[in-house]
């Protein structure tokens, strides 16, 4: 898991990088990159599942994947910010299993 004030973050770094991959994919000479891209992504959904604090592999693992992938890199900033007012208020209310 990822602690509950990260958890928002967590999820849109995931989607970004979900969106980033199709558009890649969509490119027919970038359809490479979107694998590698998606190698790279492949666990982070684990580690927000896992009933274990994981907080901090997401973080390295984001940071790998903003290394490797520049057009990525603000999803690692994204990610280490302070949540803000109505992130952390919709995380609050969020039920976690």
């Amino acid at each position: 898991m990822v602690r509950a004030e990260k958890y928002a973050q967590a999820l849109s770094a995931l989607q970004q990088i979900i969106i980033r991959a199709r558009f890649l994919a969509a490119k027919e000479n970038l359809a490479s990159k979107a694998v590698g891209l998606l190698d790279a992504a492949e666990e982070l959904p684990r580690l927000l599942a896992d009933k274990e604090d994981r907080t901090d592999e997401f973080a390295t693992a984001l940071a790998a994947i903003a290394e490797k992938y520049p057009y990525c890199g603000n999803l690692f900033a994204e990610f280490s910010r302070e949540p803000r007012g109505a992130v952390t208020e919709l995380v609050d209310e969020l039920q976690f299993v």
